[in-house]
């Protein structure tokens, strides 16, 4: 009987942990009641380490700006991390926290300004590939 207590124990824990949403992925997120923003896409990755790391792109006023993500704490479906973009001699942090539940995500982005949330939706690895062989398409087009 202890055995099969153990065994019964292990398959729980080993169900439980499979229902925390993996976080790595690729999002399109928007901005909670900011309308004028343009779309978004927050990637995360995982290193065969377990480290996270990525990258944000978004576009505003005809531009399109990527910033890297050195660190992203992860912690279950739960993730942080802190992204300083430097310009015009300025300075800003951003300090992003967030939850990913199942392909959902959100979370806000505390500011010196204040808070502003933000929620998404996963790209399906498909969406990935598909505009990773576009731009291939494309490059060989213009050769």
């Amino acid at each position: 009987m202890p055995r099969f207590k153990i065994v019964a124990a292990l398959i729980a824990l080993f169900a439980s942990v499979s229902l925390i949403a993996e976080v790595a992925g690729t999002y399109e997120i928007e901005f909670v009641g900011m309308a004028a923003a343009g779309p978004t896409t927050l990637t995360m990755e995982k290193d065969d380490e377990g480290n996270y790391s990525g990258e944000l792109s978004g576009s505003s006023g005809g531009m399109t700006e990527t910033y890297e993500i050195e660190e992203v704490t992860v912690d279950g479906d739960k993730f942080s991390f802190t992204m300083t973009i430097e310009a015009e001699g300025m300075s800003m942090s951003f300090e992003y926290s967030g939850e990913v539940d199942g392909d959902e995500i959100s979370g806000k982005i505390s500011t010196e300004m204040g808070d502003i949330e933000f929620e998404g939706t996963r790209q399906a690895e498909e969406e990935e590939e598909s505009e990773e062989e576009s731009e291939a398409a494309e490059a060989g087009d213009q050769s």
